[in-house]
């Protein structure tokens, strides 16, 4: 059995008006004025998620303060009682076995104006079952475009309809009424901005084309190569390369050069080419390829006898709805981001400031690190990539040392000791 949430429609946007008399039967709805509503509109009439909230499919205006409907309303509702205008009535849902199974109907679910979500049982449904929907009007046949896909197992902690959840507990606001999911969605989106401009290589962010097996293949006599095939490029590290011709298959690290001094390296303009290539230099991006190129040497003098693969940091996903999901391996900083511009906007200093230091967490200069959170914990994560726990730190011994150890051996000394031997 699956539980199916789907986001009604956000009305904070749509035409809005008020009831100018009690409603308690009837067809007719006499409001403030009937600007903005029309013939297969959908009518809503209460606060969204309010108990009672209904809806009726419009079926046209009367002079400029009443609204007809297709059928009566089932509750009264009293004199000012908010009436919007939505383009929706229904959720199309729809199911598929596996990633790679075709899409079936499975029902066409009332939206639930009572909540701010409709929900769905599916007594069917597995974990092994993805959804997706869709808005329907019953009144003019439209639809919605689709909704992104849902697994069945739910979200992920890194998917940003998880995240939002977690965010609406904090700042204890259920039901929608202090701030809007696209709202929290934004300040996931700015919180990741920071963390990009903090620095481009983060290692989660690291891409290798070796292991992919996913790259770029010699061509005769050219010297430029695209890398418009990584569209997520955003920071070249290296470029290995590995010729495999005949009995020879080795990879190597191409040796990086500034324009100068590639530029020097190629100033013979009738030098040869060869297919063991040396060097290379990025080369800015241009109309034909968004990610810029490189440019090697020598040129290579046949095709297909050694491959590029760069190394390089992608850009953080785009988070623009509740299936996308962030490369930050620790969205909780993401979610503390988005609690403390909240709790700022709602004058709540005090809060705002406890999530602002989860967020960045404690600075070099606090002496107590041993709880680190948010942004100095990735840092901290970052740095430790870089270190093989339990391998020595230092892999060469500075000149002088191979003499000092054979004149003194390996030993050392403390302060204690120095004292009572020295002074």
């Amino acid at each position: 059995m699956n539980r199916i949430r789907i986001p009604n429609p956000d009305l904070s946007r749509s035409e809005k008006t008020f009831l100018d008399a009690d409603y308690t039967s009837g067809t007719s709805l006499t409001v403030v004025q009937n600007y903005g509503f029309q013939d297969n509109d959908i009518v809503v009439l209460g606060e969204p998620g309010e108990e009672k909230t209904e809806w009726r499919d419009c079926t046209g205006i009367t002079g400029r303060t009443i609204i007809s409907v297709a059928t009566a309303y089932d509750f009264d509702h009293a004199k000012a009682t908010p009436v919007y205008r939505s383009e929706w009535s229904r959720a199309d849902i729809e199911r598929k076995t596996g990633t790679s199974g075709s899409w079936a109907a499975i029902t066409q679910s009332a939206l639930q104006w009572d909540k701010q979500e409709t929900i769905y049982i599916d007594n069917d449904g597995t974990d092994d079952h993805y959804y997706r929907f869709r808005f329907y009007n019953i009144a003019s046949g439209l639809y919605s475009d689709y909704s992104p896909t849902i697994a069945g197992s739910g979200l992920t902690r890194k998917q940003v309809g998880y995240m939002v959840s977690k965010v609406r507990r904090k700042i204890k606001d259920p039901d929608k009424k202090r701030v809007s999911d696209d709202e929290i969605i934004d300040l996931f989106q700015e919180a990741q901005d920071i963390i990009k401009a903090i620095r481009a290589n983060w290692w989660f962010l690291k891409v290798d084309t070796y292991k992919a097996d996913n790259g770029i293949s010699t061509a005769a006599s050219t010297g430029r190569y695209s890398l418009a095939t990584y569209t997520d490029l955003i920071y070249l590290e290296r470029v290995r390369f590995r010729y495999n011709y005949g009995n020879d298959d080795v990879i190597y690290d191409l040796e990086p050069k500034d324009e100068v001094e590639f530029d020097y390296e190629t100033r013979d303009l009738d030098r040869d080419p060869d297919d063991y290539v040396k060097m290379f230099k990025q080369v800015p991006p241009d109309s034909s390829s968004a990610r810029g190129y490189i440019e090697v040497e020598p040129v290579p003098e046949n095709a297909s006898r050694g491959t590029f693969y760069p190394e390089y940091y992608k850009e953080l996903p785009t988070l623009n709805d509740i299936a996308d999901e962030t490369s930050v391996p620790i969205p909780q900083v993401l979610e503390d981001y988005a609690c403390w511009k909240i709790f700022q906007d709602m004058g709540l200093e005090t809060k705002a400031a406890v999530y602002r230091k989860l967020f960045y967490g404690p600075s070099p200069a606090d002496k107590d690190r041993d709880e680190l959170t948010g942004i100095a914990l990735l840092e901290q994560m970052n740095k430790n990539q870089g270190i093989a726990v339990g391998m020595p730190k230092q892999l060469f011994r500075y000149a002088g040392r191979k003499a000092l150890k054979r004149l003194y051996g390996e030993r050392t000394l403390d302060r204690d000791s120095i004292a009572e031997k020295y002074f």
